[in-house]
């Protein structure tokens, strides 16, 4: 046991606590990679953390609800989700945990896993938004 203490500096008792926790670790990312049916997004953002793996991802543009399999969507397509077409006449603002918002472009890829996404919003381009109208 002296031995034991001397590699790592720990007690015997320690060196046990330690391992336990590992298996806990080990245990935590195994359940990690189970699949869930359904992610409530707007639920798991207070939570900070990655969401889990689901087959289907809910949440909110405005007050339109929109269920995706994908984890991974362009700002493009939750517009054309939310029925905000077309796409080029809305900005599309990310709503995080805490109410801070980040402007999404059309080609800008939204990892609906990411800590803190809570839901999104879009609002109509304005001529001071840089909105170019094709003639």
């Amino acid at each position: 046991m002296e031995t034991e203490m001397r590699k790592t500096g720990h007690t015997p008792e320690e060196a046990v606590a330690a391992g336990k926790l590992a298996e806990i670790e080990l245990l935590e990312e195994a359940i990690e990679l189970e699949i869930l049916e359904l992610i409530e997004i707007e639920a798991y953002a207070a939570t900070r953390k990655r969401k889990p793996r689901a087959k289907v991802y809910a949440f909110r543009v405005g007050k339109t609800r929109i269920e995706v399999k994908e984890p991974v969507i362009t700002g493009r397509r939750i517009l054309e989700l939310a029925n905000k077409l077309p796409p080029e006449k809305y900005i599309l603002r990310q709503v995080e945990h805490g109410g801070v918002l980040k402007v999404i472009e059309l080609k800008d890829e939204v990892d609906l896993r990411a800590p803190g996404v809570e839901r999104f919003r879009a609002m109509p381009r304005t001529a001071k938004d840089g909105a170019a109208d094709a003639a």
